[in-house]
């Protein structure tokens, strides 16, 4: 009985080593992901932004959905007030603060409304923070 139990405390260490891990690669190809569509979006000119946001949209959030649950906690209020810039940044400021899916969605949002910048800004400035927010802490 007694060789059984290093022998268990060796492989529930090793599971946890081995999430954790897997986590960390998870959160690094999303990183890099999104450090690829920042760069995207900066190089694009701004008569093909609202195009490339099109294509992109759907992309970006669901990989933001997939993430999601990889994200530190105490990151969640910044994720996904930034996911929520990042879905609502064609809005103007009265359809994003009446856009109820875009709430339900994002309970922790609070910076969406009285927006003022360029959509390019909007959009530079969300995928940074998804980016930041899925940081591994590692890296």
């Amino acid at each position: 009985m007694k060789n059984l139990i290093p022998s268990f405390v060796s492989a529930i260490v090793g599971l946890f080593v081995g999430i954790l891990l897997r986590r960390g690669e998870r959160l690094n190809a999303f990183h890099a992901k999104m450090t690829a569509h920042l760069i995207e979006i900066q190089e694009v000119a701004d008569d093909d932004l609202a195009k490339c946001y099109a294509e992109k949209r759907i992309g970006i959030l669901t990989d933001c959905a997939v993430i999601r649950p990889d994200v530190y906690f105490w990151r969640h209020k910044r994720f996904d007030t930034a996911c929520a810039i990042f879905h609502t940044a064609r809005q103007t400021d009265v359809e994003r603060e009446h856009n109820a899916f875009v709430h339900s969605l994002y309970p922790h949002q609070v910076s969406l409304v009285k927006d003022q910048r360029t959509l390019k800004e909007k959009l530079i400035y969300a995928v940074t923070e998804i980016s930041k927010c899925a940081k591994h802490l590692a890296a």
